[in-house]
């Protein structure tokens, strides 16, 4: 059995991994403007907006399993800044990988009570393991809209980040059941 825990733990360490890849490869070779770039006569979101957006996203949910203290990033942070929260969060849900339990290891969802739409408590907490294949999943849909934006601007991501795939398997063996 405790073999199982540490491959389990070394799975979800790796997801976590390769989704910083990811977002740290999908960001290379852009410039400030790039970075605010959006069509003109529109309000869609920059690059910056999805990266903040996944950055407070990390955060929120730190917050959710209730270990967090971190600021949310706010508009005027810069890449550099963002960047440097990225991975002081990695190494944070890292090491609650490390010290996870059995069950915070079990893949098990928040579930939210509602009102007329609005949440208005917890009534079960997501564990670790949930939470950390959710932000894979959210930062996956973010980067593919990263990537369209990239091709819009006529520069397309750099071969050789196929790390959504990888990310993909390792995920999908976390259901291994042979």
């Amino acid at each position: 059995m405790s073999s199982d825990i540490e491959t389990h733990r070394k799975k979800l360490k790796q997801i976590f991994t390769y989704i910083k890849m990811y977002i740290f490869h999908v960001l290379e070779d852009l410039s400030p403007d790039d970075l605010t770039w959006r069509p003109d006569n529109t309000k869609a979101r920059t690059i910056i907006s999805y990266i903040n957006h996944l950055m407070n996203t990390e955060i929120y949910w730190l917050k959710a399993l209730d270990t967090s203290t971190y600021d949310y990033v706010r508009r005027d942070n810069s890449l550099n800044e963002i960047i440097s929260l990225f991975e002081k969060v990695e190494k944070h849900y890292l090491r609650l990988i490390d010290e996870a339990t059995v069950d915070d290891l079990q893949i098990r969802r928040t579930i939210y009570e509602e009102k007329d739409g609005e949440i208005i408590s917890v009534k079960q907490k997501g564990t670790l393991a949930w939470t950390v294949l959710r932000l894979a999943l959210h930062t996956l849909g973010h980067i593919s809209h990263i990537n369209h934006i990239r091709y819009s601007l006529g520069k397309p991501p750099k071969e050789g980040g196929d790390y959504w795939w990888t990310y993909t398997e390792i995920m999908i063996g976390l259901f291994d059941i042979s």
